[in-house]
C-alpha cells in the first residue's frame, strides 16, 4: 500500500517505541548491509531533515539495502513497518519485506511492493507476524529482477508492535 502524505517532523532521534536508532539516517548508515551488489549511500535531498539513506542498483538481480537486526521477536506479536521511499525513475518497483532470520537463515517473511510512477515520496508499510522465539526481525528495501535499474532513497522507518491476533484451538 503506498499513499502520499503530510511532511513528518521526522529525521531527529527515533520517537518513543522505534527500535530504530536513526530513522532519517542523520548520524549515516550504521547496521545497513548491501544486498546483491547494490552501492548503499546516504544521500539527499531527504524527505524530512537533512539525509535519507539509499541505494544505486548496479546490476541486473535483486539489488537493495537491509536492516537485519532491527529487533528480538516474540512470537504472537505482529510487527508493521512504514517508510518513505522514492526512486530515480518513473515506474520502478521496490519491494518492502520484513522477515525473520535466526541463525543466518530466512525463516518467515512479509512483502509487500509499490511501483513508484512518479519522483516524489511514498509511504510503504507492511506488517508481519512474528513467528519464532529469538528470531532477529529484519527490514529489507529491494529493487527486484526487472525493474529499472533506479536509485532509491529511504527516509523515516519506523517499526512498531501489538499483539497479534488471537489463536483459537478448536
Amino acid at each position: 500500500t503506498t499513499a502520499t502524505g503530510p511532511p513528518s517532523t521526522a529525521g531527529g532521534p527515533a520517537r518513543a517505541g522505534n527500535p530504530i536508532a536513526d530513522p532519517g539516517f542523520e548520524a549515516g548508515l550504521a547496521g545497513w548491509l548491501a544486498i546483491g551488489g547494490a552501492r548503499v549511500a546516504r544521500t539527499g535531498p531527504a524527505r524530512a531533515g537533512r539525509w535519507a539513506g539509499g541505494f544505486t542498483a548496479t546490476g541486473s538481480g535483486d539489488q537493495g539495502m537491509a536492516l537485519p537486526e532491527v529487533l528480538q521477536c516474540t512470537p504472537g506479536r505482529t510487527y508493521a513497518a512504514s517508510l518513505w521511499i522514492r526512486a530515480s525513475l518513473p515506474g520502478t518497483m521496490v519491494q518492502v519485506t520484513l522477515l525473520e532470520v535466526a541463525g543466518g537463515r530466512r525463516l518467515a517473511a512479509d512483502s509487500v511492493g509499490a511501483v513508484l510512477q512518479d519522483q516524489v515520496w511514498r509511504r510503504v508499510e507492511v506488517a508481519h507476524d512474528a513467528h519464532r522465539h529469538g528470531a532477529s526481525l529484519a527490514v529489507e528495501v529491494v529493487l527486484p529482477h526487472g525493474s529499472p535499474r533506479a536509485a532509491v532513497m529511504v527516509d523515516d522507518l519506523e517499526v512498531r508492535s501489538r499483539p497479534g491476533p488471537k489463536v483459537f484451538d478448536g
